[in-house]
């Protein structure tokens, strides 16, 4: 870092003498992105819905249900309009359940999520809870890997006379594009386009001893994959759930599973 000032006096300098001697040539400039036009990849119009089937993979077995998730209104927040996305029942799918009682809105090429999101890792002493605002939850002409979004945070919780503390964050990602994609329910989709929404974790311990252990590593525990297909929506989510504690066995009375392992697929079974 010392080394810092006088970098920038030497790229200074430089970019002075180029100007000078070769003031003819231009630099070349990137365009910017346009984000003007509305995506075609959903439709919030009224009377929308999609149907999905969930499907929970864990180690005491698999389980089926279902949503249906559907525009019902408007709303607004800081004075910007939405639509108010809301599911019949209590939601069993990780995409429904984001969007459950929360508004989504088009602005050009993104379509933004605003409300209160939440994230549960199943045996957790509390689920994970995003008060978000235009939280991008998909880009059409984002190159794969660009981020989107991230919503950091922290809370601490005593935990049978343990005091945990959680520092995490909400982003998403872009994840590229295909052209053809053919869900795991086998229905085929064209013009499909990916993005990751990961919940990233770290949780350390208040040792009376020794101080603040980790008992986590930062790292990734939920991560969601959803894909939209061009003129319907999100066809298809599957979100893993997976993380290793660092102590076997870790002490009896902070009642969180040492590793956990399991996946969950939602399917777009039907749509108007």
């Amino acid at each position: 870092m010392k080394t810092l000032p006088k970098l920038i006096s030497f790229l200074f300098l430089s970019v002075l003498t180029v100007s000078c001697s070769s003031s003819s040539e231009d630099e070349p400039v990137t365009p910017e992105e346009d984000n003007s036009t509305p995506t075609t990849f959903i439709n919030l119009s009224a009377g929308k819905y999609w149907d999905y089937e969930v499907k929970n993979v864990t180690a005491s077995g698999t389980t089926i249900n279902s949503d249906h998730l559907y525009v019902n209104g408007s709303m607004t927040a800081n004075a910007i309009n939405y639509t108010k996305m809301n599911t019949t029942n209590a939601p069993w799918g990780s995409f429904s359940g984001s969007l459950n009682n929360n508004g989504l809105r088009i602005d050009g090429t993104r379509l933004k999520l605003t409300g209160l999101v939440s994230y549960a890792v199943p045996s957790f002493p509390q689920a994970f809870e995003f008060n978000v605002t235009d939280f991008v939850l998909f880009k059409q002409n984002a190159a794969s890997g660009t981020e989107l979004s991230n919503v950091p945070g922290s809370f601490s919780q005593t935990v049978n006379n343990y005091p945990l503390t959680f520092t995490y964050s909400l982003r998403s990602v872009a994840d590229g594009s295909l052209a053809s994609f053919t869900s795991p329910h086998g229905e085929t989709y064209q013009d499909v386009k990916k993005t990751k929404v990961i919940l990233r974790l770290k949780i350390t311990v208040l040792d009376p001893t020794f101080g603040p252990v980790t008992l986590l590593n930062e790292n990734d525990v939920i991560t969601s994959t959803q894909h939209y297909a061009n003129g319907i929506g999100m066809v298809y989510n599957n979100t893993s759930v997976a993380y290793q504690l660092n102590f076997d066995p870790i002490p009896s009375g902070i009642q969180i599973p040492i590793s956990l392992n399991q996946t969950q697929e939602e399917f777009l079974t039907g749509h108007n």
